[in-house]
C-alpha cells in the first residue's frame, strides 16, 4: 500500500504545478486593480509554510522526492506573490488601471 502513495506521491509537483498555473495566468493578465483582490498576505504564509517545509527537507529528511515536491510550492508562490507586487506597482506607476 505504501507504494501506491509513493507512486502518488512523485506525481505532486506535476499536479501542484497544473494547480497554480491558472492563477498565475489570470494574475499575469489581470489589471492592476484586480491584483488589489488577491491576498498578500495569505500567499506570504503559504510561501513561509513552503520554505520552511524545503528548509526541513533538506537539513532533516534528506528526501530529494519531498524537497523537490516543496520547492516546486515554493517557486509557484513566490511567482504568484512577485506577480502581485508587479501588478500593483503597475498601478501606482501610471496612477491609473490599463483595462
Amino acid at each position: 500500500m505504501g507504494s501506491i502513495f509513493a507512486i502518488a506521491y512523485s506525481f505532486l509537483p506535476v499536479v501542484n504545478s497544473w494547480a497554480f498555473l491558472p492563477q498565475a495566468v489570470k494574475l499575469y493578465r489581470s489589471s492592476p486593480i484586480e491584483a488589489r483582490s488577491v491576498s498578500l498576505s495569505a500567499w506570504l504564509m503559504w510561501f513561509g509554510a513552503s520554505f520552511v517545509s524545503l528548509m526541513y527537507g533538506l537539513t532533516n529528511l534528506h528526501d530529494t522526492l519531498f524537497c523537490i515536491s516543496a520547492g516546486v510550492s515554493v517557486f509557484w508562490n513566490a511567482l504568484i506573490i512577485s506577480l502581485t507586487l508587479w501588478k500593483r506597482g503597475q498601478e501606482l506607476q501610471f496612477g491609473f488601471s490599463r483595462e
